[in-house]
């Protein structure tokens, strides 16, 4: 039971109500378990795709939505091989997300554009690194010269890139539209 249990994020389980062919993600986890404790390694295995697979749609339909809160996408991301979180980063990228963060940092690159680093715990939590990067064009600029470190930035945008850094999960976000 534990290690079908450390398959799949216990947070993902209490966080996202999947279903998938009209069973509960709950009873697809209690299959999953019984088959597993049986012995009956090729069901639990059959059963734990199906889960996935709804955990993947539920996740796909929220994120088309721009719905899905960055905990939830970073949990859920964090769960993957790097075959499957490759997979998933290609997938995903190109899709908008609406979030809300803090700022870390806002840096001018040589070329004109400018990064807002945006930590997405809240304030004094741990890590303390930046989850998400902004990148805005120099037209911006006066915008981007008025924030200021820890301020609270609500953002929406498409996602260009998602990369692991030292076991942590970076969002490079551009065509964005800042509040709301």
């Amino acid at each position: 039971m534990k290690k079908v249990i450390g398959l799949i994020s216990l947070f993902l389980i209490l966080s996202i109500p999947a279903s998938a062919q009209g069973v509960s993600f709950p009873d697809l986890l209690k299959e999953t378990s019984t088959n597993y404790e049986r012995g009956n390694h090729l069901a639990a295995k059959t059963a734990i795709m199906r889960a996935e697979a709804a955990l993947n749609m539920e996740i796909g339909d929220r994120l088309r939505e721009g719905a899905i809160p960055f905990d939830v996408f970073r949990a859920a991301l964090a769960e993957l091989s790097d075959a499957q979180f490759k997979r998933w980063a290609s997938d995903l990228t190109g899709k908008e997300v609406s979030w809300r963060g803090w700022i870390m940092e806002v840096e001018k690159k040589w070329y004109g554009e400018y990064e807002i680093q945006v930590d997405m715990d809240q304030p004094g939590e741990p890590p303390q690194l930046h989850d998400v990067s902004i990148w805005v064009g120099s037209e911006k600029g006066d915008f981007v010269l008025a924030l200021s470190k820890g301020d609270s930035i609500s953002f929406q945008g498409k996602i260009t890139n998602i990369t692991k850094v030292s076991g942590r999960l970076v969002v490079v976000i551009k065509q964005v539209k800042f509040g709301g």
